[in-house]
């Protein structure tokens, strides 16, 4: 996956795509920021918006296909 070539999505999209619920899916993006993954450096929880490169990183580790 390209992160140059994706859009920015909302959460829910994203889950969506993975199959999960967005109760899950924030525990997911919890574990990214608390592993101190450089893509989550400065994330805000209230912004309903991923940018492409958290969505690449979470793409890899739970393998979402989009």
């Amino acid at each position: 996956m390209d992160s140059y070539s994706m859009k920015a999505k909302y959460k829910y999209e994203v889950a969506a795509a993975a199959g999960v619920s967005i109760q899950t899916f924030r525990s997911w993006i919890r574990e990214r920021v608390e592993s101190d993954d450089a893509a989550f450096i400065g994330y805000n929880k209230n912004s309903k918006l991923l940018t492409p490169a958290q969505i690449e990183s979470l793409s890899r580790k739970y393998c979402i296909i989009f």
